[in-house]
């Protein structure tokens, strides 16, 4: 990243001179050569400026006065995110007249390989396909140099036509002239086109007969079904969307019924502010934001953002089932706008694929994959290389954190302290998975893969790794991977042959929190998440490590609990409640509903099929129970969250106690918050606030005591269990007016995402 100066002129500089110019950074994707162009045309700088895989290379010729101009002003340019000069020498003049944009070199050593993010439609791409009379009104395909679609129709580096998936259609002599013209916003726009020679979409049966062709006519079929209450699949960015009307009960449960998803919150897809201000703000009818919040939702990520419902939302409850939150975002997409710009009202969009399956890409594997699911079909004949699925994004009140890593955000490039002797590939935790490679400095994360537990997200799992050692042209020589044996990705590790190595799981959590939040310095870290393995094959989920990446020591636990049930433990709660109230011997409480024959209790009693776990994500999972009545849940998380949502005021804050187990080792001891979890002469919501602020506190007095025996200055939260909101603000509240801060990263999930990160920075302290 270059540093402002001024720039002070010397008038005897008239000589002329040549140099060449090394420049890397975010420079693919984003309209660079042509404004080389054009500050060299400004400067009367003759030469050329040429793409290369990861630089952009500058022949400048001029007096010695213009020359240094134009470089200091090109490095100094506001528009430009993140540039770096690699080198600067001067050359022999080449006595060319005019400056040229040269074809594409492909070193890839000349420079670090950035890959450009999808973005939404620039105010200009918007403006013109919402015209009546410009000649892409109404073209959904409409981008130009700031603007569209990057990374997901990428095949190759570098950033090229020939490269793209726009390279099966040819320019027409319109466009052409677009993009060979200076002074045309298009110049040198690589996913530049018209009707006349770019992308064409239309829709199909089921069957896969063409009902309607061009924007128009699709935007219209399309708004005629959803008008029916019937499911639309349609191609978007990244991947396929599953559309339906938001408004209506009907809709919303056959899609849940179609796609197996019987409680998963759906995101919500919401009509654009208007500028006439007669209009509705469907925005501030369905949530409750803020002005922040609004132009992260108007940005050109486009999110999915996580917002406190408003009381009377004017949405199908069956949307987001016995949640505070809902997701919404605006179109993301030229065709999205077009179709709520007649819509106009929200509509439910969600990814395009079967249960435990990959988002289809492809419009062979759209009719034959969701077949079942989707009454119509909207395609397009623009490949998609890469899937990306809508990135969501939660507020804090100490600012905000991703959720899923997707389109706009991914693929993450972050900066590593130190450089890597040889290239490695993280393949992260079974869940939420994303994979990390690490050459020289850098470290690359690639957008949100999912849970590998089916075959299909497997072969997809393979192939991100397999497409990112291609577009980054690395081969690493070491595998990094979680503890568990168990995990997908482990095995996966496990069979390649490299050099393989593992770390475990917290640790990896603990680490990535660092990287993110740029600390090296001894910090305190809680890492409550639902499971992980820890040493010695114990099961960890509620822990406190002290120290720095590479070197961490565990100084407090969630008080261990055995839990009956194996893999069911998770997806029915009331056995973590009973855990809980078995583990106490609580009495009042009756389990034989979902345990009539006490098989399980006599099980437990005689630790049959039970493991013992220190998991917080299981202690949220009972507390769900006593204050929800939710004996089992059908997706990952469900229960923690439909506690926060029924949580209000708490009345009582009972921490946990802290047994001191040795010198160094304290337990946070669940059993004092039985009594009052199960105390039914409470209300739920009384009894969901109390828990949260009992777990406020119970940080708040670990924090204490830990810093009786160690130096740290900084409070670190990591963990699937910190996505939660109540518990997050009320922690950073706590601390306060403390001389501690609670430092939350908002480059990287808190969740299972974040592991492969981990690994890397892990493993690599644990060396230096």
């Amino acid at each position: 990243m270059t540093t402002a100066r001024t720039y002070v002129a010397n008038t005897n500089k008239s000589k002329t001179i040549a140099y060449e110019l090394n420049i890397t950074g975010v420079i693919q994707g984003v309209g660079f050569r042509p404004l080389v162009y054009c500050l060299a045309y400004e400067k009367s700088i003759v030469g050329w400026v040429q793409n290369d895989c990861g630089c952009v290379r500058i022949h400048a010729e001029g007096t010695e006065l213009d020359v240094e101009q134009f470089v200091f002003d090109l490095l100094n340019n506001g528009s430009l995110v993140s540039i770096s000069l690699l080198e600067k020498k001067q050359v022999k003049l080449s006595n060319v007249d005019s400056f040229t944009i040269k074809e594409s070199g492909h070193d890839i050593a000349c420079g670090a390989i950035s890959i450009p993010k999808d973005v939404y439609l620039c105010g200009a791409c918007k403006a013109e396909l919402l015209s009546n009379t410009n000649r892409r009104g109404t073209y959904s395909f409409i981008a130009c140099s700031k603007c569209g679609p990057r990374f997901s129709m990428l095949r190759a580096m570098p950033y090229d036509r020939k490269n793209m998936s726009m390279s099966a259609f040819p320019m027409c002599e319109l466009c052409r002239k677009e993009y060979q013209s200076p002074t045309d916003r298009r110049f040198h726009a690589q996913p530049i086109s018209c009707r006349v020679c770019g992308p064409e979409v239309f829709c199909s049966t089921v069957g896969g007969r063409v009902v309607s062709q061009g924007d128009v006519d699709v935007v219209a079929t399309v708004v005629a079904y959803l008008n029916q209450g019937k499911i639309v699949a349609l191609k978007s960015i990244g991947g396929y969307h599953l559309l339906c009307d938001a408004q209506s009960t009907e809709a919303v449960d056959l899609l849940r019924q179609r796609k197996n998803r019987p409680d998963k919150p759906f995101a919500v897809m919401l009509p654009e502010p208007r500028a006439d201000e007669t209009s509705e703000d469907w925005l501030d009818k369905c949530v409750a934001v803020d002005s922040h919040q609004r132009a992260l939702l108007l940005s050109p990520v486009r999110p999915i953002l996580l917002a406190k419902k408003q009381s009377n939302v004017p949405i199908a409850d069956n949307v987001a089932p016995m949640l505070r939150d809902l997701g919404v975002m605006f179109p993301c997409s030229g065709l999205h706008l077009l179709i709520m710009q007649q819509f106009n009202r929200p509509m439910v969009a969600t990814s395009g694929n079967m249960y435990g399956e990959p988002m289809v890409t492809s419009t062979s594997s759209a009719q034959q994959h969701l077949t079942m699911l989707a009454d119509i079909f909207v395609h397009h004949n623009r490949d998609i290389f890469h899937k990306l699925d809508d990135s969501v994004l939660r507020t804090l009140k100490s600012g905000t954190i991703p959720i899923r890593l997707g389109r706009g955000i991914s693929p993450i490039e972050l900066s590593l302290p130190y450089t890597v002797q040889e290239p490695m590939l993280a393949v992260g935790a079974n869940q939420k998975n994303t994979v990390a490679i690490a050459l020289n400095n850098r470290l690359i994360v690639t957008p949100h893969i999912g849970d590998l537990d089916s075959p299909k997200m497997q072969a997809h799992f393979e192939k991100c790794i397999s497409d990112f050692q291609a577009l980054y042209h690395v081969h690493p020589q070491r595998i990094l991977c979680d503890s568990h044996p168990g995990y997908i990705s482990s095995r996966w590790a496990k069979g390649s042959e490299l050099p393989t190595t593992k770390v475990l799981h917290h640790h990896a959590h603990a680490s990535a929190w660092a990287l993110a939040a740029e600390i090296s310095t001894p910090s305190l870290v809680f890492v409550w998440d639902g499971t992980g393995l820890g040493e010695n094959g114990e099961m960890w989920g509620g822990e406190v490590f002290w120290g720095t990446p590479g070197n961490w020591k565990r100084v407090a636990s969630l008080a261990p609990m055995k839990l009956q049930g194996g893999n069911k433990v998770p997806n029915q709660p009331w056995r973590s409640a009973a855990s809980l109230v078995w583990g106490t011997n609580f009495t009042g409480i009756d389990f034989k509903p979902f345990d009539p024959q006490q098989l399980s209790y006599n099980a437990w009693q005689n630790e049959l099929n039970c493991h013992v776990s220190s998991s917080m994500g299981r202690l949220f999972d009972a507390a769900a129970f006593a204050c929800c009545e939710q004996s089992e849940v059908s997706y990952e998380g469900q229960a923690p969250m439909m506690l926060e949502s029924v949580a209000s005021t708490p009345s009582k804050v009972m921490p946990l106690s802290l047994v001191q187990k040795n010198d160094e080792f304290i337990q946070m001891d669940w059993r004092t918050l039985v009594p009052e979890l199960f105390d039914f002469k409470v209300s739920p919501q009384t009894r969901a606030a109390n828990f949260h602020a009992s777990l406020i506190e119970t940080v708040w007095e670990v924090t204490l005591h830990c810093r009786k025996k160690f130096n740290f200055d900084h409070i670190g939260l990591a963990g699937g269990v910190f996505q939660n909101r109540m518990l997050c603000d009320g922690i950073s509240q706590r601390f306060l007016q403390s001389d501690i801060p609670v430092v939350i990263p908002s480059s990287l999930p808190l969740n299972d995402a974040a592991i492969s990160v981990g690994q890397i920075h892990e493993y690599c302290s644990r060396r230096s």
